[in-house]
Parts: C-alpha cells; sequence; structure tokens
C-alpha cells in the first residue's frame, strides 16, 4: 500500500505545483481557498488513485497457462513435468509440443509425483522406448470437453494405446461416484491422476 501511494506521488510530484495555482479557482468555487486545502484535496486525490490502481493490478484477470506452463507450476506434478521435459522432441514416438496451441486441444493425464514412486520397480525395468512410450502415453488430442472424457471406460492415446480411464472415478461410501475435476489451459486440459496409465 505504502509502495503504491510512494509510486504514485513520485509520478504526480512535477504537477502538484502547478496544479495548486491553475485550478485555484476552481478549488475556490468548492470553498477550498487556504493552501492547506489545496495540499489535502491533492493527498486526498493521490491516495483515491493509488487505491484504483492497486484494486485494478490486483483484479486484472490471470493469463490462462498453457499445458506445460501448467505442469511446471503445480508442485505435485514435478516429476511428471521433469520426465516430460528430458525426453527429447524426436524418437520412437513423437512427443508432443504441449506449449503450442492446436486445431485439436491436448488431454493431458499427468500422474501426481506419489504415482511414480509406487511404480519406481516397473519404471526401472524399462528400456529407453518403453520408457518414452509410457510417458507419451498420458497425453491425448481430443475436442471432447472434460465433462465426457470422465464417462469413458477407456481412450487411446498418442502411442495408439488403449488405456482404462477407471483412474478418473472413484466411488463414494454412499454408492455416487466422484469424478476427477480437470484444469483447463489455453491449448487443452489436464487431469491430475493417482497412478500411470494402464493398458485396458
Amino acid at each position: 500500500w505504502s509502495q503504491a501511494i510512494g509510486q504514485m506521488n513520485d509520478q504526480l510530484s512535477p504537477y502538484l505545483t502547478s496544479l495548486s495555482k491553475a485550478g485555484s479557482e476552481v478549488l475556490n468555487a468548492f470553498g477550498v481557498s487556504s493552501e492547506q486545502d489545496v495540499y489535502s484535496v491533492v493527498v486526498a486525490g493521490t491516495i483515491i488513485a493509488a487505491t484504483i490502481y492497486v484494486f485494478m493490478k490486483k483484479t486484472k484477470k490471470k493469463a490462462i497457462p498453457n499445458v506445460m506452463e501448467y505442469l511446471s507450476e503445480e508442485a505435485d506434478l514435478t516429476v511428471f513435468h521433469k520426465f516430460w521435459t528430458s525426453l527429447s522432441p524426436s524418437g520412437s514416438w513423437d512427443k508432443p509440443d504441449l506449449t503450442r496451441r492446436s486445431n485439436t486441444p491436448f488431454v493431458v493425464f499427468a500422474p501426481v509425483n506419489d504415482a511414480f514412486e509406487a511404480e519406481r520397480s516397473t519404471m526401472l525395468a524399462l528400456g529407453n522406448d518403453a520408457w518414452r512410450k509410457l510417458l507419451i502415453g498420458h497425453v491425448v488430442e481430443s475436442e471432447l470437453p472434460a465433462e465426457e472424457i470422465v464417462k469413458l471406460s477407456d481412450i487411446v492415446t498418442h502411442t495408439r494405446q488403449r488405456h482404462s480411464l477407471d483412474c478418473l472415478r472413484s466411488v463414494c461410501t454412499d454408492g455416487s461416484i466422484k469424478t476427477r475435476r480437470a484444469e483447463v489451459c489455453s491449448n487443452g486440459i489436464v487431469f491430475k491422476i493417482p497412478c500411470l496409465l494402464k493398458d485396458k
């Protein structure tokens, strides 16, 4: 707050003197006659302007991140993000560029950190091609909205594998079905999932 007021005062200081002189007649019309009154009006105006400045800055709409930016910002997706960025662009399976915007949005099923820890022994046994296929197999390009994807029993991924989507649903104690929420990005959506995708 104090910093914002200071910035506004610095910007307005060159004009304070001329304002008090040129606007004296206008101020007198409102019953402001003394220099002290003029100064008070200027200070009050500065505070109001600073308040508006801070409010607009705080309420400014945050840009929607792309999928890659979202992955990099989420603390529980750091492992998936690290593994993904370590993949070379070309290889046995083409790596989708999750920073770009395409005609068909990306759908990323991003395992949380604990999911990789639980599958450590399985991952260590994989060769380079199988490891690459595993990671890229968590990406789909689809125009289906999130509310339709969570209803699917399986889906064909970028690696042309058919994976089960049971991880998107869980049964509550009362028998109702709870579905996972998708995070909307500028070029697709991301589902945080508790496990690695498995073949159907």
